[in-house]
């Protein structure tokens, strides 16, 4: 739920630098565990 939380954060007035950086955090996040079951399998 990235555009959800950018959404939130945008309106409660915090720098889109917050916002960028908590949406590339979470896109990391999914791309680590989606090779975890990835090599899982």
């Amino acid at each position: 739920m990235p555009l959800c939380s950018f959404a939130v954060e945008k309106q409660r007035g915090r720098t889109p630098y917050v916002s960028f950086f908590s949406i590339h955090l979470w896109v990391f996040l999914y791309v680590i565990f989606g090779v975890e079951e990835y090599f899982a399998n």
